[in-house]
């Protein structure tokens, strides 16, 4: 018994054999890697509607707005759930950098009366 590696898509025992991943009746229909045939198919966004997206991005307070209206629409699941991922992070990265604005801030003021003292 041999293994077909010849074929990247499929590592099955027969060549002729599609594999797991492949059969409509086992993943509703659609089959393959892509979509998995659950529900309809997911537009994807385009190279123009990423160049959009990093424009708008640009733009003061309009980047904010934008991103919560993208992250809560329903029309494109991608860019939705980008807009979510993105907002978590930055979320999270406002919130460290606002805890260690208070951890310098008292730093530095701990230090000032030592520096006024030495004068």
């Amino acid at each position: 018994m041999s293994n077909n590696w010849d074929n990247e898509d499929n590592f099955s025992e027969n060549a002729n054999d599609p594999g797991p991943f492949t059969r409509a009746d086992d993943y509703g229909g659609g089959g393959g890697y892509r979509g998995g045939g659950y529900g309809p198919p997911q537009q994807e966004m385009e190279f123009r509607d990423w160049v959009i997206f990093n424009i708008v991005m640009l733009i003061p307070c309009v980047n904010i707005i934008m991103l919560l209206i993208w992250a809560f629409s329903k029309d494109n699941k991608t860019r939705s759930d980008f807009c979510k991922a993105y907002l978590v992070v930055h979320i999270g990265l406002a919130i460290i950098m606002t805890i260690m604005m208070f951890i310098f801030g008292a730093l530095i003021v701990s230090i000032i009366p030592d520096i006024l003292m030495a004068f």
